[in-house]
C-alpha cells in the first residue's frame, strides 16, 4: 500500500511544518523562495535563521525590537 500525505495545507517541496500549519489556507514552501517584487506580510514574521537586507531597512510602528539569549532591546 502506498504512503499516503495527510497535510492539510498547500506546499511546494517535501517538507513538513512544525508551527501547526493545518488549513488549506495555509502555505508551506521548502527550498529557496525569491520574489523579484514587493511582498507584502500584513501580519507577525518570524525569522528562525539570519536575515540580511541590502537596501533600506524601514519600521513603520515607530519602534525596532531586538529579543536576544540576554534580554531584549527596544529603540524609539
Amino acid at each position: 500500500m502506498p504512503d499516503t500525505d495527510s497535510t492539510t495545507y498547500s506546499r511546494f517541496g517535501i517538507g513538513t511544518s512544525d508551527y501547526g500549519l493545518d488549513g488549506a489556507d495555509s502555505l508551506l514552501i521548502s527550498g529557496i523562495l525569491e520574489v523579484d517584487g514587493s511582498a507584502y506580510f500584513d501580519s507577525s514574521t518570524f525569522l528562525a535563521q539570519t536575515a540580511s537586507v541590502s537596501g533600506n531597512f524601514e519600521v513603520g510602528a515607530d519602534k525596532f525590537k531586538v529579543i536576544g539569549a540576554t534580554g531584549s532591546t527596544t529603540i524609539a
